[in-house]
């Protein structure tokens, strides 16, 4: 009779998980499906994020990353910027991301960024993305960056690139001293974090040369008290990194697959993010089930000036330095649909939420999980 009794009881928390499970994800499902016929029906609105490397120059050679073909390209000049951002296609900008190449090694980074300032009206943050080498540089433009950030109430994020541990991070990124110079300046930032910037984390991109050792990165950085993002590597027409896809891609091996999904599934668990859930479907079905911010509403402007529409499948439609940027931008609505077409339902780049369809696909999966059967 006990035993009976215990089985009832747990299939009424069961029940109970069901009910506050969907009653959960209800509002988000709703709320993705109305954002997804918005974004439809709303196909040439000025783009609110822009991805912005601002130089091909780099002293890395990442494995998953072909700058090295781009140095020497020739860049834009603050003027030249100056004229880009006259151009109304950028008003409605309120989240810039620049990268490179390495940002750091742009001597006017801070008038950079205090033309994107300037001349972006509706900017409400800025993220820089950096390979942590130049310590001082780092420490020195980010104070001057804060301060202007600050001052115009705009926050500012900064990561630092880091794949693996010691000697494999130098191995993974292509530079002697890369594990101690980005942990030399993490350190260092974090003394004063807030004098350099509003938030500060890591990214470290998953590829078949580090996959194995992913609990152990994800561990030191908790010990050290970093916030880690985790990304998988992909094509990057942006970094020309295609010729070397099967040298980094998890995708190309099955062992280095399965341990990839199985680190994605625990992220998920741990820490609830909706963008694990989301890699890790991808990697079991090759599927897309979260949004891109880029598919309506972003674009990428070289340091050359080329505009494309994302880092990832997107050709260079136009220079924005020498024809205005909104000609550029409308005569090239042809290839973004084409490319929404053919890739973006089979892209693992910029995920963060999930689609209606997708959180569907996380309720099958939890429901699975809750509703084992119960044997008496």
């Amino acid at each position: 009779m006990d035993k009976v009794k215990s089985v009832v009881i747990r299939c009424l928390r069961k029940c109970k998980y069901i009910f506050l499970l969907t009653k959960q994800y209800a509002r988000k499902i709703i709320v993705a499906w109305i954002k997804e016929k918005i974004e439809v029906a709303n196909k040439a609105d000025n783009p609110k994020i822009l991805q912005f490397p601002i130089t091909y120059s780099c002293n890395f050679d990442c494995i998953m990353c072909g700058m090295k073909n781009l140095k020497g390209k020739k860049e834009l000049q603050l003027d030249d910027y100056k004229r880009l951002f006259d151009s109304d296609l950028f008003e409605d900008v309120i989240s810039v991301g620049v990268n490179g190449g390495e940002p750091f090694l742009k001597k006017d980074l801070t008038e950079i960024i205090q033309l994107l300032i300037e001349r972006l009206p509706k900017l409400k943050g800025i993220s820089i993305i950096s390979n942590g080498y130049f310590t001082n540089t780092i420490l020195e433009k980010m104070a001057e960056i804060k301060a202007l950030c600050e001052k115009n109430q705009i926050n500012v994020n900064l990561s630092i690139s880091i794949d693996a541990l010691g000697d494999r991070q130098d191995f993974h990124r292509g530079c002697r001293g890369a594990w101690a110079h980005a942990t030399e300046t993490l350190l260092e930032l974090n003394k004063e974090r807030e004098l350099y910037c509003d938030s500060l984390g890591i990214i470290c991109t998953i590829t078949k040369e580090n996959v194995y050792n992913l609990f152990e990165i994800d561990a030191w950085a908790k010990q050290n008290n970093y916030i880690i993002s985790y990304n998988i590597a992909t094509i990057n027409k942006r970094i020309q990194n295609e010729d070397r896809f099967d040298q980094f891609s998890v995708m190309t091996d099955d062992h280095a697959k399965m341990c990839a999904r199985e680190f994605l599934f625990s992220k998920f668990w741990e820490t609830k993010e909706e963008k694990y859930f989301g890699l890790f479907y991808y990697l079991c079905e090759g599927r897309r089930i979260a949004p891109c911010e880029f598919k309506r509403q972003g674009v990428s402007v070289t340091p050359n000036g080329e505009l494309s529409f994302c880092a990832t499948y997107s050709e260079e439609v136009g220079n924005v330095a020498e024809k205005d940027a909104r000609v550029v931008f409308e005569n090239g609505m042809a290839h973004r649909n084409s490319i929404c077409e053919l890739y973006c339902d089979n892209c693992s780049h910029y995920m963060y939420s999930l689609s209606s369809k997708g959180y569907l696909e996380l309720i099958k999966m939890l429901m699975r999980e809750y509703t084992r059967p119960i044997h008496i």
